[in-house]
């Protein structure tokens, strides 16, 4: 699982993201104002298994100290 956005130090630094697959729930916490993976437009968030089927991953604002910013999201096979 990938984010895309513009680190900086205004950004928050725990978002809340949920990945919800299957029967499984990840919550994760991101800290928005690290910088994005070496020479891409990315940053990797999580390694997860999915099950074929629907995902869906929600990105929160709620109780955070900075903006939050997500340009994109990105699901990869392994």
């Amino acid at each position: 699982v990938r984010l895309a956005y513009s680190p900086h130090e205004t950004r928050a630094s725990a978002v809340p993201v949920t990945v919800r697959a299957g029967d499984a729930e990840t919550k994760l916490f991101v800290d928005q104002r690290n910088p994005l993976d070496a020479n891409d437009r990315f940053r990797t968030i999580a390694t997860l298994d999915l099950p074929a089927g629907e995902t869906t991953i929600v990105v929160e604002n709620r109780d955070t100290d900075g903006f939050v910013i997500v340009d994109a999201v990105q699901l990869l096979a392994k």
